[in-house]
């Protein structure tokens, strides 16, 4: 079968979870079928990354690239978009010379299945459905489920936040009921995110492909440190720059972590955000002097394998949170909150201690702090839990399986069509 690819920007490096989630797409494709790719390009740095791209992928090619859409156009995209009630962020992939290109590269490479990798470029969908091609649509996300995650968050922090989040939840919502449908499949990253599309729209019939876990989380770990009873190395993480994640941090702050260092003097929280933190949260850890701040590590993955109890205290935005699946992956004893944990399909007791909320989180610390033997097992379980849920022979299969079930549906489509036609003839 061959598989084109179009995509919003280069996979590699996978620097962040939507590019993780493709580039082990592209690795699940390309091991079975013949795949090109297509993409944008936002300046020099990601035009020298597109051209390095098949020297981490085997057998894919790159068939074209064009520059995001900026300046006057772009504005002009945007206020379009915003007429539409779309995300003004489509705006800058509202490109004809990538319309023109996407046709080109349909009829000189024929390919099966056009494989979107990601919901802005939905657009370009009327393009495949002229020349009669299958497409896939990995959405990722459930974007209206994170958004309205993020309304009830921070909804009540100031007018702007709620508008901003209430018109996200619209407009996303508003694009999975009328455009999802249109796609031969659709499927997204998390279980949870799947159920909450097919509910919304209940002709869909969307499925799940997870984020593959890198090789290098899975190898060579050691468990030595793991057995330690004092001066546990205990970290809050998240990408606490984002107001609603970094809230969750403020909560942990203020509500749990005075029970743990009441319960547990001498206990110190390290507040690791590679991007930063907001000017509130950066308050809260300045005016604190058990908590200290982590931005850069020299090394990532010591980091994560000398980490005793790793907190996630996340309650907004949808999909996988890739970051606590590596350090599931590295066995660590994590605890998190129910969105995080029913992303990743984890169950609160076996793979990690699961609160409903950030407020509620500082017993289940102390009972990490106290218990070393529960740190290991839950690190243990979680460990295998992952490996055997986001290998990448698992993903694979399932993304496979999906690429044949939207090429059967087209080529029924097209029966119908061409029978129709046989009807309106006579």
């Amino acid at each position: 079968m061959k598989v084109l690819f179009l995509l919003s920007e280069p996979p590699y490096p996978p620097t962040s979870g939507p590019k993780r989630a493709v580039s082990g797409w592209i690795h699940a494709a390309t091991s079975i079928n013949q795949c090109a790719v297509i993409g944008f390009s936002n300046g020099e740095r990601e035009s020298q990354q597109w051209a390095e791209l098949p020297a981490h992928f085997n057998d894919l090619e790159v068939l074209g690239i064009v520059p995001r859409v900026s300046d006057g156009r772009l504005r002009i995209n945007q206020l379009s978009h915003l007429f539409r009630m779309h995300p003004i962020s489509f705006g800058q992939f509202q490109s004809a010379e990538m319309e023109t290109l996407l046709a080109r590269v349909i009829v000189e490479f024929q390919p099966d299945i056009v494989h979107f990798g990601v919901v802005h470029l939905i657009d370009f969908r009327s393009v495949c459905e002229k020349y009669g091609v299958a497409t896939v649509l990995g959405a990722y996300n459930a974007f209206s489920l994170g958004s309205i995650r993020n309304y009830k968050v921070l909804g009540l922090n100031s007018p702007l936040s709620k508008a901003k989040h209430k018109y996200l939840y619209k407009s996303f919502n508003q694009i999975e009921r009328r455009e999802f449908p249109k796609f031969s499949t659709v499927f997204t990253v998390a279980e949870t995110d799947t159920a909450w599309l097919n509910r919304q729209t209940p002709c869909l019939d969307a499925e799940t492909v997870g984020i593959v876990v890198p090789a290098e989380m899975i190898s060579n770990l050691s468990y030595q440190c793991r057995s330690r009873t004092e001066n546990l190395h205990i970290v809050c993480m998240g990408y606490f720059i984002h107001e609603g994640i970094a809230q969750g941090a403020i909560e942990f702050i203020e509500h749990s972590w005075p029970l743990v260092t009441q319960k547990s003097p001498g206990s110190e929280l390290f507040v690791w955000s590679s991007s930063g933190f907001t000017r509130k949260l950066k308050r809260r850890i300045e005016h604190n002097h058990s908590i200290k701040p982590m931005n850069w590590v020299p090394d990532y993955l010591d980091a994560l394998d000398r980490t005793d109890i790793m907190i996630f205290p996340q309650q907004c935005d949808s999909g996988i949170q890739v970051k606590v699946q590596e350090s599931l992956a590295r066995g660590n004893a994590v605890v998190t909150t129910t969105t995080v944990a029913q992303g990743l399909g984890i169950s609160g007791g076996i793979h990690a201690l699961v609160c409903d909320s950030p407020k509620r989180m500082g017993p289940a610390v102390l009972e990490l702090i106290a218990n070393p033997s529960l740190r290991m097992q839950l690190g243990l379980q979680a460990r295998e839990f992952i490996m055997q849920t986001f290998s990448q022979d698992r993903i694979t299969r399932d993304l496979n399986r999906i690429y044949l079930k939207a090429f059967d549906r087209e080529m029924l489509r097209r029966a119908a069509h061409t029978q129709q036609a046989d009807y309106d003839d006579i």
